[in-house]
């Protein structure tokens, strides 16, 4: 495993999934698909900011959407601002940490030999399908964003749950009598795997959803 810094960080953030999915999604999927004939559904989205209890948050996926609607009354979208609208408007109890979902294949299968294997399955299962929950209309080359609904969270915090942070910092430094990962390593990965656990987790008591932006470094 590369000790450089990873060239991408993760926003792992508890998702408001009843205002989304019953006010946000469809409007902002309208607007999407016909941006010039999307009034309707703007004014809709602008009352949702609107309701916003923050007034941080409210202020700036107002600013975020006065950045679409500018784009929309040409014609044209703006997929940076709606991410970040959503962000701000949907989402709470955010983490931001460093990308290391790609570490996944170094370390899945110690958890399928050291673990239980239905939980491993159904880790590998959660970040393996990520991308078919992408968000086309909030994604852009620097910045992918994926939903996640309250539904498909039930077996990956319940496996998440079951693994503390210390335990899996055991299992990393011991597979191969440390030759994969070394104690500094293992840390790093235990520290990134108890920042998702703790939001995951948020979700299901929550029965929420869950929003992850992965945004290259510059």
């Amino acid at each position: 495993m590369s000790k450089e810094t990873p060239p991408a960080t993760c926003r792992i953030a508890v998702l408001d999934y009843e205002r989304y999915a019953s006010t946000f999604l469809p409007n902002i999927e309208k607007a999407y698909a016909a941006p010039g004939k999307s009034a309707e559904a703007v004014e809709n989205i602008k009352v949702l900011i609107a309701n916003v209890k923050d007034r941080t948050l409210r202020e700036d996926a107002m600013t975020q959407f006065e950045r679409l609607h500018g784009a929309i009354q040409n014609n044209r979208w703006q997929y940076a601002a709606a991410g970040l609208m959503l962000e701000h408007a949907c989402t709470e109890d955010e983490k931001i940490v460093d990308d290391l979902i790609p570490t996944l294949p170094l370390w899945i299968e110690i958890l399928y030999s050291d673990w239980v294997e239905g939980h491993a399955e159904a880790v590998q299962n959660f970040f393996s399908f990520l991308p078919d929950h992408t968000l086309h209309w909030a994604s852009t080359p620097d910045a992918w964003r994926t939903a996640i609904g309250p539904q498909d969270l039930d077996a990956v915090a319940t496996a998440m749950g079951a693994l503390t942070p210390r335990q899996f910092a055991k299992h990393l430094s011991a597979a191969e009598n440390g030759d994969i990962f070394d104690n500094e390593e293992a840390e790093k990965i235990s520290a990134w795997w108890n920042d998702l656990r703790s939001v995951i987790r948020a979700s299901r008591r929550q029965e929420a959803g869950l929003l992850i932006t992965i945004t290259t470094r510059r």
